[in-house]
């Protein structure tokens, strides 16, 4: 089981909005509103040793295309941990080294919102508060102290002009593996099928919960955190043939999770199929569970709406309540050349995907299995050979 952090939450009757120190509203129906530029949460410390991890649950206050985000900074002791250009609803980690904690027992966290702004101003109803952005919840826990990474880049591995060979040689130089022993190596946590589709063309299918699947980012942070409990209930789990009526999908409403089957109705009927995935479900979760545990790949994400390193950071936290885990994510506006990876922290890997064509054209879609392109799959092998590299490294197992 995953470690259980402290829960807070900031709704009308929850009794974390008693944490709320200054610049706050109301409570409301589970969330309260920040008001003017600068509002204090202070949240209790638990005992005991290690760094304190902090993942905050906020949505900005946003009015379409005449006020479509808002500026978020927040600071401990006045030292800026996060800066954030938020547009919808985000959960934001941070993390605090236990030396600059002390014996305190409380911590402040400032909530900085220099762009908040009155509905009212806006011509969108009668609300004159000036709202900044609305906290739901925070989870807070102590992690174990981990040895310092310091802050480095590799790659990117120069797209081959030889064939295939020539990226094969390049890949074992740098990890000793085939490219598809590499790419076996890292287990996907979804929220696209890209990294699925990676695996594919290099002839590696492993069995895995979220390889195929779409669900947001919450709900995906959600399931980690409650390990998927219930994955298989019946009223959650249904099948339907895409629009395409080529094949079956499979929608589990309680994690609001849809993946594809690669199954054509014309092979199986529904009754069988819904009765199939619900054990393939269960399976498949008990299966990253283990992995979970184990430490024994290295996690990765791509999310379609961008993910930074605030907001990978929750993500990071729950995998390594469960052990020793890393997480890789991947970025299209990392500010890196395409196919390079950057360790930010320990445990916490950045690919660059920027400036890279995803979709193959129509020259390099004739006969291919995916759509994804050759300057993609350059990018993605790229990404994965030089962040095994990194973190092999720093588990201390690096030949």
């Amino acid at each position: 089981m995953a470690r259980l952090p402290t829960i807070f939450r900031f709704g009308r009757g929850d009794a974390g909005t008693t944490f709320l120190d200054f610049g706050w509203s109301a409570p409301e129906s589970g969330y309260t509103w920040s008001i003017g530029n600068r509002s204090q949460l202070r949240l209790p410390l638990t005992t005991g040793a290690g760094d304190v991890c902090i993942d905050l649950t906020i949505r900005p206050f946003t009015a379409g295309e005449a006020f479509p985000s808002q500026r978020l900074i927040l600071s401990v002791d006045e030292e800026q941990h996060i800066s954030e250009l938020l547009q919808w609803e985000r959960c934001l980690g941070l993390r605090i080294d236990e030396h600059s904690i002390g014996n305190r027992r409380t911590i402040d966290i400032e909530i900085h919102c220099p762009d908040a702004t009155a509905p009212a101003d806006l011509g969108v109803g009668d609300d004159r508060r000036q709202l900044g952005v609305a906290l739901r919840d925070a989870y807070l826990w102590r992690d174990r102290k981990v040895r310092p990474l310091y802050r480095q880049t590799r790659g990117p591995i120069q797209p081959p002009h030889n064939g295939q060979d020539k990226i094969d040689t390049a890949v074992f130089a740098i990890t000793q593996l085939t490219v598809s022993d590499l790419v076996n190596r890292f287990e996907s946590l979804g929220r696209h099928c890209e990294f699925g589709l990676v695996q594919r063309m290099c002839s590696c299918e492993p069995l895995s919960l979220l390889r195929f699947s779409g669900l947001p980012y919450r709900c995906l942070l959600h399931g980690l955190r409650n390990g998927f409990a219930e994955i298989d209930a019946t009223p959650d789990v249904e099948v339907n043939v895409d629009e395409g009526g080529g094949e079956w999908m499979v929608v589990n409403h309680r994690y609001e999770m849809s993946y594809h089957t690669f199954i054509s109705p014309k092979q199986i009927d529904a009754a069988s199929l819904l009765h199939q995935q619900r054990r393939a479900l269960r399976f498949k979760r008990d299966k990253l569970k283990e992995i979970l545990a184990t430490g024994e790949k290295l996690f990765v994400v791509r999310d379609p709406q961008g993910i930074t390193e605030a907001s990978a950071r929750p993500l990071l936290n729950i995998l390594r309540g469960y052990g020793t885990n890393y997480l890789l994510f991947v970025s299209d506006q990392t500010g890196n050349p395409p196919g390079t990876v950057e360790a930010l922290s320990p445990h916490l890997f950045m690919g660059s995907l920027d400036s890279v064509a995803i979709g193959a054209d129509e020259r390099e879609i004739v006969g291919r299995a995916t759509w994804l392109s050759d300057a993609a799959m350059s990018a993605w092998i790229s990404i994965c050979a030089h962040a095994y590299r990194l973190w092999r490294e720093d588990r201390g197992v690096c030949d």
